[in-house]
């Protein structure tokens, strides 16, 4: 082939012109476009171009909204290239995981010709902390990350050469850590975890800049319930009429029913609900009896143990039998042996008894009077039967439609019959028969009505079996039957109780350890089954009875502990019942030897909760409440969230109808009071700070932001502002607040005297006594003043029955009738004294002297024998501003030595010698009431103050005026109304006591009667009285014209 050659006229040629990186960022100044969307008022905002995050997700669909950087520029024909940039400053861009400086270290295993396969095995701590075991062998190194030299552990070469290097450049490593979300959702909890990372997420166009300019977006979520808090002391605002509210006393002026506040059960054990009233805590008490299952117990109206019975043996207030109070044909191995209804209109209390399974004694009933054997009680009526056939150890009672009469209903064996009797205060009648439900072939198991009256469910221990029924309180029927079977239990069905509001109820294992709760809103047996909630599940435990305290509290017994546990929010849903292991302890340093069996006093269902919980009537500004602040932490969010309480009081407005939203006080608990103590701790409320009316106490929670930013920054913050608002009444959130009412009591009224004790008054008394002549009729007397002339105990009347001349030199008493030889004739006088400066009270002692403890007295008691002193006492008929001289018989008696005034009750006079019937008791001194004793109108004026003045107009005082005879004010002959002014203290009223003639006695005091009407409920009443004066009018009414 021939070589061609050729010569290029025009030789092609390349250039190029490099540009460089450029730089030139446009200060544009942008920042981020965010979208809050979230309906929460509590926010975690920090500016200056920083962060913005929140912190109440619950109801947020988008966070925010970040507009992406836009590239600037077109390609790479352009000279110069520049993009957005979003200065967010963020910090905590690096892992939260502590990371370890770590320096390269080779190792060498050098072991000689000898140990040419010899190996080398060592540990070392890499940088994340953990430690690293390797192996080498001779002649073979290896480098390795450690915060420190390598150790040998092992290996069988021991020369070894470690060298080193440069510090190890190890990755940034991404964050492992996940937070908790704890929450709470239709009554179950959950805890699961939400992902925190950093990654650069934006890497778009152009590729060559993806390194200098790219973001880091973060994936941070953090979300939890706060835990439930249950405050002791304090309740619900009723949601309506049917959630009743009273006060301790009723405007009829009796005291409200508190039949189940003292209960005895188990081996020798109690408890006592009296300190609620009050706003404390139910007290243990140590009982006489002995009883694996069912007890009752009743208590009065006041709260005083009457008796108490495992359907065998009747037990007194004293803890000894009662007068014919064994041989009861019950037993305590009944589930529910007996159950206790008042009779209405009497002083008799029905007994009503079942026996264990399968005995032939049937449905009984016994009669209990406490008004033999001094009030201690006595069974007059014993065992009389009402059903020969065996019972299921069922009984249950609530109130009859009527509200004053009872149902007691119970079930027998081997059949589907329900037995209602109902007792009302003509007696016992029935019984109404309703055959519905399960065959009851097995005893086992309680029965019970709900406290609204309206479900009757029965449970079946040894089947499995739990029967609903609505249960009709005006004829005692049961209806609309459901079933709950096929539910597995782990031994069976035994305590049974509803929640307060009748919409829940709780069922206990027997013998076992869980207790579950279910909703009677569902209208089905496979809804309820379904969405049955398990909130309790002690290990080892044995579970018995459950049972409702006046505290609105469900007690849990439990075979041989000495503690029972607690519901104390049974209306909450699932684990928002606030379940308590060992709420109440049963011993103590005074009380031993007593534990919880199975049962627990069986009481009438709608009388289990007192109305008046939570309604405090205080003597007067001063003390407050100490109520106990218990926090549910079932879903364990209190540590990990490092949460603290504090809460903040407010005060209703009955003008406005709402609560004010400027607290009065507060209380807190830190995360350190509250992180191992979550039932130990106590808001302390004094009465001078809030006053009285009606209160709500709202919880708050401050807590650590938990995301990555503001977790470095260790920011803290609270959800006040959220949570300051509310549902009702401008403020109240019926899930999370607690309210109560505090009221001061009516003050007592005490009687003004317009008279000051003059210089020469009844500490200058002179008291004498002689016997009298049937032939002298006039007799000599010292002093000034009006004497006091008493015949044998009798006061005489000034110028009827004598006269007397106190001035001159010759100064005699003259009586207008003639003597009997030798009676005592006593005249007290005030030396240099005026007409009206003393009043004589005398007083001729009954055959009989009343006795018992101190304070004991009542209002109509003269003299009164103190078992706790062993002293004699008597009780002037008006409070004084002087001194009292005493005189007995005639004699003058001396003062701190015959006889000492009281330095807790003016109207109490000490005798230091013994008092006998028939006795003549005198005592002299300057009342503090100016309308004491005689007379002469029957027109006086009253006057008194009381120590706190009103602060509204809803009270009034009433005079009332009985007879002379009548101390108790059994019959009002006279009543006078004043009523209540705003801030004024000092009353008085002129009375006219119309047809009075001379020589009408009557007794009178001030009635101070304080209204108060809750938002809901009835109307709170505090009634206090004056002493009771005695008067004899000295004038006849006479008609004037």
């Amino acid at each position: 082939m021939a070589n061609i050659r050729g010569k290029i006229v025009n030789p092609i040629s390349t250039t190029a012109d490099f540009i460089g990186e450029t730089e030139a960022p446009v200060n544009l100044n942008i920042g981020t476009d965010m979208n809050y969307q979230a309906t929460s008022l509590s926010t975690f905002l920090k500016t200056n171009i920083a962060s913005f995050l929140l912190t109440d997700l619950s109801n947020v669909d988008n966070i925010f909204l970040l507009s992406k950087p836009e590239k600037y520029g077109q390609s790479i024909f352009r000279n110069s290239l520049t993009e957005k940039t979003i200065p967010l400053n963020l910090k905590g861009n690096t892992s939260d995981d502590v990371k370890l400086t770590t320096y390269v270290y080779t190792i060498l295993a050098s072991c000689g010709v000898k140990c040419p396969g010899c190996d080398y095995i060592y540990s070392y701590i890499d940088e994340d902390g953990d430690t690293i075991t390797g192996s080498t062998i001779q002649g073979i190194g290896v480098s390795v990350c450690s915060n420190s030299q390598p150790q040998q552990i092992g290996g069988s070469c021991n020369i070894i050469h470690i060298s080193v290097g440069d510090e190890c450049d190890a990755p940034v490593p991404t964050i492992t850590e996940n937070n908790q979300i704890l929450y709470i959702d239709n009554g179950k909890k959950y805890q699961l975890l939400s992902s925190r990372n950093e990654s650069n997420n934006y890497g778009w166009e152009p590729v060559s800049n993806r390194a200098k300019y790219n973001h880091v977006e973060r994936s941070d979520f953090d979300s939890f319930d706060f835990p439930q808090v249950t405050i002791r002391g304090v309740r619900k605002i009723p949601a309506t009429t049917a959630d009743t509210l009273c006060g301790p006393v009723t405007y009829t002026g009796d005291t409200y029913d508190r039949m189940n506040y003292n209960w005895f059960f188990g081996k020798n054990s109690g408890i006592s609900f009296n300190p609620i009233q009050s706003g404390g805590t139910p007290v243990i008490l140590s009982g006489a009896m002995e009883s694996q299952e069912g007890v009752a117990s009743i208590s009065n109206k006041d709260g005083k143990i009457l008796f108490y019975t495992n359907g065998e043996t009747i037990y007194t207030s004293g803890n000894t039998i009662m007068s014919n109070g064994t041989g009861l044909s019950s037993s305590g191995t009944s589930t529910q042996s007996v159950v206790i209804l008042p009779k209405i209109q009497s002083n008799k209390y029905y007994l009503f008894t079942t026996d264990y399974n399968g005995s032939p004694n049937g449905f009984e009933y016994s009669i209990v009077n406490m008004d033999l054997q001094g009030g201690n009680g006595e069974v007059e009526t014993k065992n009389i039967k009402l059903i020969n056939n065996p019972l299921t150890e069922k009984v249950t009672a609530c109130s009859h439609s009527d509200g004053e009469s009872y149902w007691v209903v119970t079930h027998t064996s081997g059949d589907t019959n329900y037995y209602s009797y109902r007792l009302s205060s003509a007696g016992l009648t029935g019984p109404t028969t309703t055959s519905i439900g399960s065959t009851h072939n097995t005893a086992r198991g309680y029965m019970k009505t709900s406290p609204d009256c309206s479900k009757l469910i029965s449970l079946l221990y040894d089947e499995d079996i739990i029967d609903i029924f609505d249960f009709d309180a005006t004829d005692g029927t049961l209806s609309n039957f459901l079933t709950i079977t096929g539910m597995t239990f782990d031994i069976g069905p035994y305590g049974l109780e509803f929640s307060s509001d009748s919409s829940k109820f709780y069922v206990s294992e027997g013998a076992g350890d869980k207790v579950y709760q279910f909703d009677l809103t569902y209208t089905s047996a496979t809804e309820m089954t379904e969405n049955v909630i398990e909130v309790a599940n002690i290990n080892s435990s044995n579970f018995g009875a459950l049972q409702m305290g006046p505290d609105e509290r469900i007690y849990l017994a439990d075979y041989n502990n000495n503690n029972l546990h607690i519901i104390h929010r049974p209306n909450g849903l699932g684990v928002q019942c606030n379940f308590q292991k060992n709420g109440i302890t049963l011993s103590s340093n005074t009380i031993t030897g007593t534990t919880s069996y199975w049962g627990l006093p069986n009481v009438i269902t709608d009388k289990s909760v007192s109305c008046d919980r939570s309604v405090y009537i205080s003597p007067n500004s001063e003390g407050g409440y100490n109520f106990d602040l218990l926090i549910n932490n079932v879903n364990n969010v209190i540590q990990p969230k490092k949460l603290s309480c504090f809460g903040e009081i407010y005060k209703y407005n009955q003008t406005t109808e709402q609560f004010s939203t400027s607290s009065l006080t507060n209380y807190s608990f830190p995360y350190e009071s509250i992180s191992g103590n979550v039932t130990g701790n106590t808001i302390l409320i004094q009465n001078q700070n809030i006053g009285e009316g009606e209160f709500l106490l709202k919880t708050y929670w401050g807590y650590d932001v938990n995301t990555l930013m503001a977790k470095q920054e260790k920011v803290r913050i609270d959800n006040i502002l959220t949570y300051k608002r509310g549902e009702l009444y401008g403020l109240y959130v019926p899930e999370t607040d607690w309210y109560f009412i505090s009221i001061f009591e009516a003050s007592k009224p005490t009687y003004n005297n317009s008279n000051s004790p003059t210089p020469n008054g009844i500490n200058n008394l002179v008291v004498s006594s002689t016997f009298t002549s049937s032939a002298q009729t006039s007799y000599s007397v010292r002093g000034l003043s009006q004497p006091i002339v008493s015949y044998n105990g009798s006061i005489l009347a000034n110028n009827i029955e004598y006269s007397a001349i106190t001035s001159g030199s010759n100064r005699t008493i003259v009586l207008s009738f003639t003597p009997l030889d030798n009676q005592i004739l006593t005249y007290a006088y005030v030396e240099n004294g005026g007409t009206d400066d003393i009043l004589p009270d005398l007083y001729i002692v009954d055959s009989t002297i009343k006795s018992g403890a101190t304070n004991t007295q009542l209002p109509s008691d003269r003299v009164f024998y103190n078992t706790t002193k062993n002293k004699y006492e008597f009780y002037i008929i008006s409070e004084t501003v002087s001194d009292v001289v005493m005189s007995v018989n005639g004699s003058l008696l001396s003062p701190n030595i015959d006889y000492y005034r009281s330095t807790t009750n003016q109207r109490r006079i000490i005798f230091d010698k013994p008092i006998f019937p028939n006795d003549v008791i005198e005592a002299f001194y300057q009342p503090r009431a100016n309308v004491t004793g005689e007379i002469k109108t029957n027109n006086p004026r009253i006057s008194w103050s009381i120590d706190t003045e009103p602060l509204t107009t809803n009270g009034k005082f009433t005079i009332e005026f009985s007879d002379g005879d009548d101390k108790e004010f059994n019959t009002i002959l006279y009543s006078f109304e004043v009523d209540y002014v705003v801030g004024r203290r000092t009353y008085g009223e002129n009375v006219l006591l119309t047809n009075v003639n001379a020589g009408d006695t009557f007794n009178y005091r001030v009635k101070n009667e304080k209204f108060y009407t809750p938002i809901m409920g009835e109307t709170i009443y505090s009634v206090n009285y004056s002493d009771i004066n005695f008067i004899k009018i000295m004038v006849n009414s006479g008609e004037t014209y």
